[in-house]
């Protein structure tokens, strides 16, 4: 500071030509000269503007006309110029300090003090040249730059776009080496300006903000500017808690470690205020986390805005506190209580209470914000009259819009627009809802802010749907189709892609419906199949896609390889993260994830510049659905479940659409019962030949008889149940749309009807399905997968791997192996202890046509990527003994099986079919509303083999034994997979113990000498024409997927 002043030398205003208010231009003087005397002290000047607080509540509109932004402006073209310079400099240090000064005043009217800033450091500016006082010059746009940013009044809109200019005015002059903290401040500044930014893309605004706080971090380091380093990593928490592009979850979790690392610096005893910032902001990203338990992020969020009101105190902090209290009534309004009743009325105290602070006048975008969220409390209130909750909640909108606006606040008003839309639907005001639904998707696109436009979406499609407005709700539904898969694409793993898909099915299935009923079939079976195996469909269309053009051999391996890695890598992550709640380390994804953008930039792009690590796999039409048919004799089948019915499209290579058959609603509820008692019937009791106590010292022919009555009552049993299934399915209604013609039938199913043999079920004549198509009976997980399978066309069938008996304790499994290695050329069969996981590696794979696993399997519901392929050393011996639940489910240990989450790392490049003669093979996740189809049959298929052999049950030892032998004496004369295992199967239903007696002298079947003997036994107790294997269980459990 200068040596002080006397008030008559500072400012003779009154003396001036102008025509001041003598009022307004003493108090001016009198503020002026405190702050030249104050020695930094900013108490006295406040306690003169507490004082006057009159000056700095009438604003700009003052009718008196005079206000201080004026007086500042007059005097800076008035006096400043007719001043001497060391007189000149001292007043414009004191406008400047004033201009910093007024902003933390916490009294009077925040719009008015952010005018007199403007004018002062408007004022300041003109006393500096940025050629020749660069830096101040620099500071003060920066400080314009600030102001412009909070300013509210006018255009916010150009206001900020003023922000914007003045910071990159001021980095026109800051170069990094000359002038580096600075330099880093702008940046930082300038980002903070972005991401308010109102012009552009959202998305590619906070992008751009993100981008500048990177920037900055160049210079501030926690090294040498800890308290600047800890501010641009609290600005980046708050960018990447609204960064629309990316995961969600991903981005969430990002904004946790910036907030918690800028608390390193930021501490309640050091650094108060912006330790209870970081802490309120930081419990805004607890409150919106998706990882982790819902209710203990909630938790969380509260502790931290409690510690934030510390500090924040109504007395010390108004504003802070209002904020504070606002987040408190967001979070009590989510909070999962018993008592919900009483957590919204706590919501609505807290948002009264902000509203208390924040009034329109002082803090109108606060207010507005608090107003819209005291409307979706009101909404949502259980207390109180409903009708009377809903006209506060329509009050409290309308209030917000009139801050809110389309101009100035764009994402806000459209967000506002949305909530308002929902209360009108509740009242039943269609034409009111509709209109606020289509306002919101102006503003809101599935390109730049995928998650509020799915919200709007969903309400425009659900309001038309509930009004039977079929054509208008399929409007509605497409738009939130295309921000789930916006947001799915930018999703990082499988895992959040599945999560994604189902908090999206309901969209999917509220579409087929209107589409139905609006007549619309071919867009109905389009977007049943959009919904169904996505992950598996993007990896398979990924893995295929190969760059044009004369790309060196050794740029194309590494690329699948590199793809191949990622996959397995991204599964791994998934495998870790489905046991426990926090996010598993992605520093080797994302260095897979650049080596695989560097190779493409670098190696591949320079000769095709069209290709690109993402790739975004087209929807498959009705046209190339009926494309699948191989022939004009072949027919699919498609099902889908809805909420209310489930429906069959039958795909015809004559018609021009799909033929629709839709259930009743006590069809789907029969169904649901029925899959209920089926799951959890004690099917795994069935099949435990080969499962022996040996301490009971019981015979081997006592264990056979035993054993196989069991089995016989249970699989009666199961032949009722696929009866029962066949009624529910109205399936010989279904094929009385096919053509007699007919041969070949293709079965996709949905959901949980993965899991049921289909092809098996009988008819009233004694029949079953398999029985109706000599040229097969195959199932695909959808349309689109089949698709991408057919271009897998291979007929190389000569060279074996083999997985035999690895536990030893499958005695049949061992002569299933011997006698079917015979097919083969060339053979590569890991026998028992040889059979070890280390054994397995690329190297043997891919040079395989065939792969076949004669083994144990189970499925693992609760992990299916971990559900294991048990090989050599797994289990114990003793463990080997028991049966074979407690076996697979308690002893065994996974890192010596093959798990479904590493077949994805396999190369199967060769390979025409894997067969898995293991149990509950051919399961999948069926708690998955997404159908994304998770189970060893999808990581095969992705692997690279086109066909895959598989079981839906704990399938016996001897039947399937004998089903193998005869299935690849079949494949040798057959073609399609198919056909030889339903041809097989057919054999196995109907082959009498004379026949079968026969075939086992015929294909010379190794047997050891006291299997011999129990065989021999069991053939003279049982008639010569009795069908051993006539039951579904024996003969069904297998399928076909795939080609």
């Amino acid at each position: 500071m200068n040596e002080p002043r006397k008030k008559d030398e500072l400012i003779p205003l009154q003396q001036t030509s102008l025509a001041l208010s003598a009022e307004y231009a003493n108090f001016l003087g009198e503020i002026l000269l405190t702050i030249s005397n104050s020695n930094g002290d900013r108490q006295s000047v406040y306690s003169l503007l507490e004082a006057n607080l009159d000056k700095l509540q009438e604003g700009i509109q003052t009718r008196r006309g005079v206000s201080l932004p004026k007086i500042l402006r007059r005097l800076a073209v008035a006096r400043l110029p007719e001043m001497e310079s060391e007189s000149a400099q001292s007043m414009q240090e004191s406008i400047r300090i004033l201009g910093d000064w007024i902003q933390q005043f916490p009294l009077g009217n925040k719009a008015e003090k952010l005018e007199i800033a403007i004018t002062c450091y408007e004022a300041s500016a003109k006393f500096f040249s940025r050629d020749t006082s660069p830096q101040q010059w620099a500071e003060l746009q920066n400080a314009l730059g600030r102001v412009y940013q909070k300013r509210s009044s006018h255009n916010r809109t150009k206001n900020i776009e003023q922000a914007i200019y003045y910071y990159q005015e001021a980095l026109d002059v800051l170069s990094r080496e000359k002038f580096p903290r600075d330099w880093a401040t702008t940046y930082n500044n300038l980002g903070t300006a972005y991401f308010d930014r109102i012009l552009g893309s959202r998305l590619q605004n906070i992008e751009e903000a993100i981008r500048c706080y990177e920037q900055a971090l160049l210079v501030r380091t926690f090294e040498e500017l800890p308290e600047d380093w800890a501010t641009t990593q609290h600005h980046l928490g708050n960018a990447y808690r609204d960064r629309i592009y990316g995961e969600r979850a991903d981005n969430l979790e990002k904004a946790i470690s910036y907030y918690q690392q800028a608390l390193k610096v930021r501490s309640a005893e050091t650094l108060a205020e912006n330790w209870a910032d970081t802490q309120n902001n930081l419990g805004n990203a607890y409150r919106e986390r998706i990882r982790g338990d819902r209710a203990q992020n909630l938790e969380q969020a509260i502790i931290c805005y409690l510690n934030s009101l510390q500090i924040f105190t109504r007395e010390a902090f108004p504003d802070a506190w209002a904020t504070t209290q606002h987040n408190l009534g967001k979070v009590y309004s989510e909070t999962i209580l018993e008592n919900r009743e009483e957590s919204l009325e706590q919501a609505i105290l807290c948002y009264k209470a902000a509203l208390e602070v924040h009034t329109r006048e002082v803090s109108p975008q606060e207010w507005a914000a608090t107003e819209n969220n005291l409307g979706t409390a009101y909404r949502h209130r259980i207390l109180g009259d409903k009708a009377n909750n809903l006209e506060e909640a329509i009050a409290a909108y309308n209030a917000a819009l009139e801050v809110f606006t389309e101009d100035d606040f764009p994402q806000d008003w459209a967000i506002t627009q949305n909530n308002l839309g929902t209360v009108y639907r509740e009242k039943g005001l269609i034409a009111e809802a509709t209109e606020c639904f289509w306002s919101a998707l102006e503003i809101h696109s599935p390109e730049t802010n995928p998650v509020e436009c799915l919200k709007a979406g969903r309400n425009l499609g659900d309001t038309f749907f509930s009004a039977g407005l079929w054509a208008d709700a399929i409007e509605g539904y497409l738009v939130a189709i295309r921000s789930v898969e916006q947001s799915r694409f930018w999703a990082s793993t499988d895992k959040r892609r599945q999560e994604v898909m189902q908090q999206g099915v309901d969209i999917y299935a509220n579409l087929v419906q209107s589409c139905i009923n609006q007549g619309k079939l071919n867009l109905a079976i389009e977007y049943a199949e959009r919904s169904k195996t996505r992950n598996l469909v993007d990896l398979l269309a990924t893995r295929d896609l190969y760059p044009k053009g004369d790309v060196p051999t050794e740029i194309l391996n590494q690329l699948q390889e590199l793809r191949r890695e990622i996959v397995l890598e991204q599964k791994r992550i998934d495998v870790v993260e489905s046991n426990q709640e926090i996010s598993e380390d992605r520093t080797r994804l994302n260095q897979l994830r650049q080596q695989l953008d560097n190779l493409i930039t670098q190696k591949i792009q320079p000769i095709d510049d069209t290709f690109s690590t993402f790739y975004r796999v087209k929807p498959i039409k009705f046209v190339d659905v009926q494309k699948l048919l191989p022939n004009d004799h072949t027919a699919l089948i498609e099902w889908y479940i809805l909420p209310e019915t489930f429906v069959a499209f039958i795909v015809t290579p004559q018609a021009q659409e799909p033929i629709l058959w839709q259930s009743s609603k006590e069809d789907l509820q029969a169904l649901v019962s029925w899959a209920r008692e089926y799951l959890t019937a004690d099917l795994e009791e069935l099949g435990r030949w080969g499962w022996k106590d040996e301490e009971q010292k019981l015979s081997q022919t006592n264990i056979l008889q035993n054993q196989r009555n069991v089995q016989i009552a249970n699989a009666k049993d199961l032949a009722t149940l696929l009866a029962q299934l066949g009624e529910i399915l109205h399936l010989e209604h279904l094929l009385s749309f096919i053509l007699p013609s007919c041969n070949h039938l293709i079965l996709i199913p949905h959901r949980f009807l993965h899991l049921f043999p289909l092809h098996a079920l009988p008819f009233n004549n004694g029949t079953c399905l398999l029985d109706c198509f000599p040229e097969g009976v195959r199932y695909a997980p959808s349309s689109q997968l089949l698709q991408l399978t057919q271009n897998q066309q291979r007929t190389e069938f000569s060279h074996l791997f083999a997985i035999q008996n690895p536990t030893g304790d499958l005695r049949f499994s061992d002569v299933e192996v011997e006698i079917l290695r015979q097919n083969f050329t060339y053979q590569d069969v890991l026998v028992r202890d040889a059979a070890q996981k280390t054994a397995i590696n690329n190297q043997r794979l891919r040079t395989a046509h065939c792969v076949h696993f004669a083994c144990h399997s189970t499925f693992n519901i609760q992990s299916p990527l971990r559900t294991p392929i048990v090989l050599a050393g797994a289990v114990s011996k003793k463990a080997v003994e028991l049966e074979r639940d407690i076996f697979v489910r308690q002893t065994i240990q996974l890192e010596k099986c093959l798990i479904l989450a590493e077949v994805f790392g396999l190369d199967l490049s060769q390979c025409r079919l894997v067969n898995l003669s293991a149990c509950e093979t051919a399961w999948t996740d069926y708690t998955s509303f997404s159908d994304e189809y998770i189970g060893l049959s999808s990581g095969f298929i992705y692997a690279g083999s086109p066909s895959v052999v598989c079981s839906l049950w704990s399938v016996n030892d001897l039947a399937t034994a004998f089903l193998m032998i005869q299935f690849y004496n079949l494949l040798r004369t057959s073609t399609s997979v198919a056909v030889a295992l339903n041809q097989a199967q057919l054999w196995l239903r109907d082959v009498t113990m004379t026949e079968l007696e026969n075939w086992i002298e015929e294909n010379q079947l190794p047997l050891r000498p006291t299997i011999k003997i129990v065989i021999s036994r069991l053939f003279r107790q049982i008639p010569d024409d009795a069908r051993l294997f006539k039951e579904p269980f024996w003969w069904a459990g297998f399928c076909a997927i795939g080609q």
